[in-house]
C-alpha cells in the first residue's frame, strides 16, 4: 500500500503527523516531542477529535511537548560552514556532473581566498567552524593555492582559539605523496568521489585504476578517508554489491555515503524517476544492513536528517566560487549554469566581502513554512521543504516524485528506529 498522510489538521497544527502504513496501521509521529508509535486509525480519529476540540487529553499533551530544538536559518555572519569551490578545472567528464557547463581554467586567487578565510574565521562566529574545499572542478588541481589557504586558515583559527574542521572532496586521481602527507599532517577530512564498482566507475566517471591506486596509498599511509558514491539508474540496484566490494577490496575504508543523482535528464518520465527512487530506498536500506555486519557505515543525507529538525533543508549556505561570487548552493559554481544568478548573493574582491542581504533573506524564506503541502507531511521537519535547487530544476511531476521519495525514506528510517528500540 502506498504510504499516505492522513487528514489530521488539528494534530498537524500541534506538529503531530500521521502516515497510513496498511489498512489499519498508522505511524503516529511527533518529531518535536521525540515520539513515534504504531496505532490504529480509530486511535488517530480519537486524538484528532480531542485536538480539534481542545480537550485535556494526557496522550495529546505528551505528544505536544517540545523536547527537540528546531534548527533555524543562519545568516552570512553566523553560518558556521564555508564551502570553497576553488576552481573550475577537472580532468574527469562524469556523466552526471552538475558543474560541467562551467568548465574553464578559472581559479580563486590566493588573495581572494585569504580575504574570505580571514573574514569567515572569527571567534564571534563560533568556537568550532567547518571549511570544505570541493567542486566546481577538482580542488587538488589547485593544490598550491589550496595549501596556502589551509595554512592561513589554521594559523588564523589558532590565533582566535577556534576548533577548525577542514575537509576536501576530490576525484582521487591526482594526489601525490606530498599532498597526502599534508592532508595527514593537518588531519584534513578527505572524501573521494568514487563509484566503487569498476564498470560503473569507468562508465560514469572513468579512471578506475588510477583512483583505486590512490585509495590503496591512502590506506597504506593510515589516512582516514571516506567514499562518496553517486547512485544513478546504472547502479541503483547494485548498492549491496558496492558494500561487498568495499569490504572485499578496501578493508581500510569504514564509511561511505550513497546519494541519489540530481539530473532529470537521466529519467524519461515521472514513472521512471518514481521507480528509481523506490529501487534506491529498497537497496540503500539493505546496503546499510549489510554494512553494519561488516563494520562499514553507509550514510545518506535524507536518513541523517531524521536525527534533527530543521526549518530549511540548507540552513544558510556560504559558498565561494572560483570568480569570488558568493552563492547559497554548493552545486552552482559558474554563471554559465542556469540557476547560478538566482542563488548568487555576494562577492569577495579587492574591496572586501559584500552581500545582498535582501536577496539572501528571500532565498532563505523559501522554506518548510512556505509550502502548503509540507504542513501535513510526516517528513516536514526532516525534509524541511526539500532542496531548493531540486524545486527549481525539477518539473512539478518530477518534484512530486521527489516529495514522495523523501516521505518514504523518512518513514522507513523511523520504522527502523522503532524496531531497534
Amino acid at each position: 500500500m502506498e504510504q499516505t498522510n492522513l487528514s489530521t489538521p488539528a494534530l498537524n497544527a500541534r506538529n503531530i503527523f500521521t502516515c497510513r502504513l496498511s489498512d489499519n496501521q498508522v505511524l503516529l509521529y511527533a518529531p518535536l516531542a521525540g515520539s513515534a508509535a504504531i496505532i490504529s486509525e480509530d486511535e488517530v480519529s480519537r486524538l484528532e477529535d480531542s485536538a480539534a476540540k481542545g480537550d485535556q487529553d494526557e496522550d495529546l499533551a505528551t505528544l505536544s511537548q517540545r523536547d527537540a530544538d528546531i534548527l533555524e536559518i543562519a545568516g552570512p555572519d553566523t553560518v558556521s560552514e564555508l564551502s570553497v569551490l576553488i576552481n573550475q578545472r577537472c580532468n574527469f567528464s562524469c556523466s552526471y556532473c552538475y558543474s560541467a557547463n562551467g568548465r574553464d581554467n578559472q581559479e580563486l586567487g590566493k588573495e581572494q581566498l585569504r580575504r574570505i578565510l580571514d573574514w569567515f574565521i572569527h571567534a564571534d562566529r563560533g568556537k568550532e567552524l567547518d571549511i570544505v574545499f570541493s567542486g566546481g572542478g577538482d580542488p587538488m588541481l589547485s593544490f598550491t593555492g589550496l595549501q596556502s589557504g589551509i595554512d592561513f586558515a589554521i594559523r588564523k583559527a589558532h590565533g582566535e582559539n577556534i576548533k577548525l574542521n577542514i575537509g576536501i572532496v576530490t576525484n582521487g586521481s591526482t594526489l601525490s605523496d606530498k599532498q597526502m602527507d599534508f592532508i595527514k599532517k593537518h588531519e584534513i577530512g578527505l572524501v573521494v568521489s568514487f563509484d566503487i564498482l569498476k564498470e560503473i566507475q569507468n562508465a560514469q566517471r572513468s579512471h578506475y585504476d588510477i583512483v583505486v591506486g590512490t585509495i590503496d596509498r591512502l590506506i597504506e599511509k593510515n589516512i582516514v578517508s571516506g567514499i562518496r558514491s553517486t547512485i544513478t539508474p546504472l547502479n541503483v540496484c547494485r548498492q549491496e554489491e558496492m558494500v561487498e566490494e568495499l569490504h572485499r577490496r578496501y578493508p581500510g575504508i569504514r564509511s561511505a555515503a550513497f546519494e541519489t543523482v540530481l539530473n532529470p535528464d537521466l529519467f524519461s518520465s515521472p514513472q521512471d524517476l518514481e521507480q528509481f527512487y523506490m529501487d534506491f530506498e529498497a537497496h540503500l536500506f539493505a546496503a546499510q544492513d549489510l554494512g553494519r555486519r561488516y563494520g562499514i557505515t553507509i550514510g545518506n543525507t535524507v536518513i541523517n536528517n531524521v536525527d534533527s529538525c530543521k526549518v530549511r533543508a540548507c540552513l544558510g549556505k556560504l559558498v565561494v566560487t572560483p570568480d569570488g561570487t558568493i552563492t547559497a548552493c554548493s552545486r552552482l559554481s559558474s554563471a554559465k549554469e542556469y540557476y547560478f544568478n538566482e542563488f548568487a548573493y555576494g562577492k569577495v574582491d579587492v574591496d572586501g566581502t559584500t552581500f545582498n542581504r535582501e536577496k539572501y533573506i528571500r532565498l532563505m524564506n523559501e522554506n518548510v513554512n512556505t509550502d502548503v503541502a509540507c504542513q501535513s507531511c510526516i517528513a516536514k521537519w526532516h525534509c524541511s521543504g526539500g532542496c531548493l535547487l531540486a524545486r527549481r530544476s525539477l518539473s512539478k511531476e518530477y518534484f512530486d516524485c521527489y516529495c514522495r521519495f523523501m516521505r518514504r525514506m523518512v518513514v522507513h528510517a523511523l520504522m527502523n528506529k522503532l524496531s531497534e528500540s
